[in-house]
């Protein structure tokens, strides 16, 4: 009889310390899985989440992005008005 992750139900062997599916700890003692899990879940309706990764985005917030736009405000009409 195989024994399961206590956090997904993934089968695992006995002397495993680890879940080989979700890497979760294993305890002193497997239980068996859930009792939704053993009725047989459609698992295919469920959508993999895929996170492969955030790009990195630098976003410049409101209060800088005023702040330099006055400058380069100010700069242009300080070259306006003294020619």
């Amino acid at each position: 009889m195989a024994n399961f992750c206590e956090k997904c139900g993934a089968p695992v062997q006995p002397d495993e310390r680890f879940c080989p599916k979700c890497g979760a700890p294993l305890g002193a003692a497997p239980t068996q899985p859930a009792e939704e899990e053993a009725q047989g879940i459609d698992w295919k309706q469920f959508k993999p989440k895929l996170t492969i990764g955030k790009p990195e985005i630098r976003f410049i917030n409101k209060k800088k992005l005023i702040i330099y736009g006055a400058i380069v405000l100010f700069f242009i009409i300080l070259v306006l008005f003294t020619k």
